[in-house]
């Protein structure tokens, strides 16, 4: 009751993340070694238990049968750096979060993405060989979407300024580059 929702440019992918070394070579492999023995992974994430990294997890289990919540091994914590730094050092067997938390990890090779949590794969050279979890057979999208809000008491005048800006923003080829190098997703909801 105190914003008015401007608008969002970009969305930031969930995806399921594990140390360069790790067994698991796609998300089947991770989903059915949970499957087979839930104490066996534990997962990292940047928001508690029963956050959207969490849910990430959850929901890909149930795609693939497994229902049984309470015995899967997730660790909240206080944002993406702790849980990646978790993976990386091997701590847990794998990071659940947003690509832009990843991307210097990805980009140095110290982890492998095992999925994106998108319809489409991410564009980009960096991103256009991770494959979605649709494409292996995990029905699941979650993507953060990334907004801006104004004082709820804006003029109607400097509302509509704000919103042609962000837009114009959203249709630039300098956000696109943006977008590109930081693997967001486009989402564009203005005004």
């Amino acid at each position: 009751d105190q914003v008015k929702f401007l608008g969002a440019i970009g969305a930031d992918p969930g995806v399921l993340v594990v140390g360069k070394d790790s067994p698991f070579e796609s998300l089947t492999d991770l989903l059915d070694a949970v499957k087979a023995d839930p104490s066996a992974v534990t997962f990292a994430g940047g928001s508690a238990a029963g956050g959207f990294d969490h849910l990430k997890v959850l929901m890909a289990l149930g795609r693939v049968g497994f229902d049984d919540i309470s015995k899967v091994k997730y660790i909240g914590l206080d944002g993406g750096a702790d849980a990646i730094t978790q993976t990386i050092g091997g701590f847990t067997q794998a990071m659940t979060g947003d690509i832009s938390e990843v991307v210097g990890f990805l980009k140095s090779g110290d982890v492998r993405i095992l999925a994106v949590f998108t319809d489409e794969r991410i564009p980009g050279d960096a991103f256009s060989d991770i494959p979605t979890a649709k494409e292996q057979g995990v029905d699941v999208v979650a993507v953060n979407w990334r907004g801006l809000y104004v004082p709820k008491d804006i003029s109607d005048e400097a509302y509509e300024k704000w919103s042609a800006g962000l837009a114009k923003v959203a249709a630039s080829d300098e956000w696109a580059e943006a977008m590109e190098a930081n693997g967001l997703a486009p989402f564009t909801k203005v005004g």
